[in-house]
């Protein structure tokens, strides 16, 4: 556990280096292009050129979701507070191999991407939590807890499901 969560800190201190440019969220990249994963729909999101509009599009899902009387109560906007970070994005139990001789390894970077540093626990915490009774607290130790912003994932995933249907 330990050492996931050593390799999850060095995942958030990978520098983004496209020479000229400011950090833009979504996979690595010369330029922006699509968001994909279970957090963008199933039909992607973006490309976002900028944090904000990242912020602005996932805002959009809150603001249907009110709308559609989908939202948890009092659900704060979306939190653009913290950095973007490199994040592997699907670090499910799935995606981390220990071999014969007890190395770790983490496989399967196809989501990977440069996004808001809380997105790799709010990723994290159902797969982990159906791994095992203590699932939510390996998910919470690996990347950190964001409450407050799972409880925005939580509120707009109508919209990211069933809603993008709509």
């Amino acid at each position: 556990m330990w050492t996931l969560r050593g390799y999850v800190l060095q995942f958030r201190g990978s520098p983004f280096h496209v020479a000229g440019h400011v950090p833009w969220p979504g996979p690595v990249s010369t330029q922006p292009v699509a968001c994909i994963g279970e957090i963008f729909t199933d039909y992607d999101a973006g490309p976002f050129a900028t944090y904000d509009e990242l912020a602005a599009w996932y805002q959009h899902k809150l603001d249907v979701a009110m709308h559609m009387n989908k939202a948890l109560p009092n659900t704060e906007p979306f939190d653009r507070s913290m950095p973007l970070v490199f994040t592997h994005l699907d670090l499910s139990p799935e995606n981390v191999v220990l071999d014969k001789n007890n190395r770790l390894w983490v496989i399967d970077f196809g989501l990977s991407g440069f996004y808001p540093l809380w997105f790799e626990y709010t990723i994290m915490k159902h797969p982990w939590e159906r791994m095992a009774k203590y699932g939510i607290l390996i998910a919470k130790l690996i990347a950190g807890f964001y409450q407050r912003q799972l409880r925005f994932f939580n509120s707009i995933s109508w919209v990211l499901t069933t809603g993008a249907m709509m």
